[in-house]
C-alpha cells in the first residue's frame, strides 16, 4: 500500500506531462514591451522590403535607390500609393502610385519635387538669397507641393486631371515676427519676392503663401521633414500678388495677431 501511495503522484504528473498540463509552467505570453518590440521589428522588416521594392523601379528609371516613408493609400488592395525619398538626397521626397497586383506598374511624380529642389540649389547661389540675408533673413527656402487639383473635360469629351504646383516660401529670422512693426522687414523684402516670383513661375510652380517663422525652427524645413516643424509664432501671408502697400500687407497676414 505505502508503494502505491508513492508511486501515485508519479503517474499523475506523467499524465499530465502527456496531456500538456503543467502546474509550474507559466502561460506563454508576451509583456507590452516585448509585444512593441515585435511590432517594431516586423515594421522595419515590411518597410525594408518595400523600399527594396521600390527602388527596384527608380533605379531602372532613374539610376537611384529609394527609402520608404509611409504608405498614403493604407487600406488599398489593387492600389498602392507610397511617399519615399531619394537615399543619395533625402531632402527629395516623392510619391510612387502602383496600381495591378501582383505585378505593379508604377508611375511618379519625382520630376516636380525635382524641379523645385533644383530651383532652391539655384536660388541659394543667387543674389536675391543674398539681399535677404541682409534684411534679417538668415535662412530660406522653397517647399513645393504636387497634387490633383480638379477634374475637366478635353475638345474630344474626354475627362483629364489638372494637377496644381504650389510652392511655399519660409523666410527665418531670430525670433520671427513678434511685433507689428517688425512686418516693414517684410514689406523690405516684397521687390525681391517678385523677381523671385517669376523665376519661380518657369518651373510651373507658383508661391502660395509667404511663411516667417523663428530661426531655431528652420533645420526641418531646410531638411524637408514638415512632420518634424513646429512653430506656433510662424505668420503666413497669402495672396502676395496682391500687396502694394504695408497696410496691406497687416490686413494679408494669417494664423497669427498681435
Amino acid at each position: 500500500m505505502n508503494k502505491l501511495i508513492k508511486i501515485l503522484p508519479l503517474l499523475i504528473t506523467v499524465t499530465l506531462s502527456l496531456f500538456g498540463c503543467s502546474f509550474n509552467s507559466q502561460p506563454d505570453k508576451l509583456t507590452k514591451a516585448e509585444k512593441i518590440t515585435k511590432h517594431k521589428q516586423e515594421e522595419e522588416r515590411e518597410n525594408k522590403e518595400k523600399s527594396e521594392r521600390l527602388s527596384k523601379y527608380t533605379r531602372e528609371k532613374y539610376g537611384f535607390d529609394v527609402e520608404f516613408l509611409y504608405s498614403t493609400c493604407n487600406g488599398c488592395i489593387s492600389n498602392s500609393k507610397d511617399q519615399v525619398q531619394r537615399t543619395d538626397i533625402p531632402e527629395i521626397k516623392f510619391e510612387i502610385k502602383g496600381s495591378g497586383i501582383p505585378n505593379y506598374k508604377y508611375e511618379d511624380d519625382y520630376q516636380e519635387y525635382y524641379k523645385i529642389y533644383q530651383f532652391n540649389q539655384e536660388y541659394l547661389q543667387s543674389d536675391a538669397y543674398q539681399k535677404l540675408k541682409e534684411i534679417g533673413f538668415e535662412q530660406s527656402k522653397f517647399l513645393g507641393e504636387y497634387y490633383y487639383d480638379y477634374s475637366k473635360e478635353d475638345k474630344n469629351g474626354k475627362s483629364i486631371n489638372v494637377y496644381a504646383r504650389d510652392a511655399d516660401f519660409y523666410l527665418f529670422r531670430p525670433g520671427g515676427i513678434t511685433k507689428e512693426s517688425e512686418l516693414q522687414f517684410i514689406y523690405d523684402a516684397f521687390p525681391i519676392l517678385q523677381e523671385l516670383k517669376q523665376e519661380l513661375k518657369k518651373t510651373g510652380y507658383k508661391i502660395d503663401e509667404l511663411i516667417i517663422a523663428d530661426t531655431k525652427n528652420a533645420e526641418p524645413i531646410l531638411k524637408n521633414e514638415l512632420q518634424n516643424y513646429n512653430d506656433e509664432t510662424e505668420i503666413r501671408i497669402a495672396n502676395i500678388h496682391k500687396i502694394n502697400t504695408l497696410e496691406e500687407l497687416k490686413m494679408a497676414r494669417v494664423v497669427k495677431d498681435f
